[in-house]
């Protein structure tokens, strides 16, 4: 949101930016998770910058992802 409480696009550095996004939300410890279709990514919320990735085995794809602020469950095929 922007000062005049409209939403805008925003760069997140920790982010895969060229990947889809499958699911997003705020975690605990101030951070950020995402989950694509080959990683679950953790980025802090202040400086934006990736703390932690799991990248899937060769061959195998996140088709599906939830979570809540201290778990990730996400199917694999």
């Amino acid at each position: 949101m922007n000062t005049d409480d409209e939403l805008e696009e925003t760069e997140i550095e920790g982010f895969d930016s060229q990947a889809q996004t499958l699911f997003c939300r705020d975690a605990v410890h101030n951070q950020l998770v995402q989950v694509t279709a080959n990683a679950v990514r953790l980025v802090s919320s202040s400086s934006r910058q990736l703390l932690h990735k799991w990248v899937a085995s060769l061959g195998f794809s996140i088709n599906v992802a939830t979570a809540n602020a201290t778990q990730v469950l996400f199917s694999l095929h």
